[in-house]
């Protein structure tokens, strides 16, 4: 149930889709993609898919950079990131599409417990849910009690 950002530039990011279904992300109701026109409209291309706030996770997929370029583009990543309570995950392109999508998905599952208290329970997070069972169910969220004084 992650939802999935993915923004490119021409020519990158071009296997991070079949990475993604490997993963089981729901291709209609859990992906998102589009194209920018250059590594410099990323950043905020990604902050405006993160105030969205229909993603749980977004891939910059920005190629090739020069070490200024990239230093730049992963600041500005990692502020909207902070944010905008999105995980924001690089993709350049000597990374693997396969490393990419499995980060992404790891860190939108984490945001969805987290935050909502939903999602897989691959272990508990700041004392946040209940480790998976040994056949990788997740485990219900537990019955809430009214706490009187």
């Amino acid at each position: 149930g992650v939802r999935i950002g993915v923004l490119t530039v021409k020519g990158a990011g071009a296997d991070l889709k079949g990475a993604l279904e490997k993963l089981n992300v729901n291709m209609t109701s859990g992906y998102f993609s589009t194209e920018v026109p250059d590594a410099f409209q990323l950043p905020i291309s990604a902050k405006w898919l993160a105030m969205s706030q229909t993603v749980d996770a977004v891939i910059v997929a920005h190629g090739a950079l020069t070490p200024v370029e990239k230093t730049e583009a992963l600041k500005n990543y990692q502020s909207v990131s902070l944010n905008f309570n999105v995980p924001i995950v690089p993709c350049s392109a000597e990374d693997s599409s396969e490393q990419v999508a499995a980060v992404a998905v790891s860190m939108a599952e984490i945001r969805m417990q987290a935050l909502m208290g939903a999602g897989p329970r691959q272990s508990s997070f700041f004392g946040i849910g209940k480790a998976a069972s040994a056949e990788g169910a997740s485990a219900a969220p537990g019955k809430k009690e009214k706490v009187r004084f």
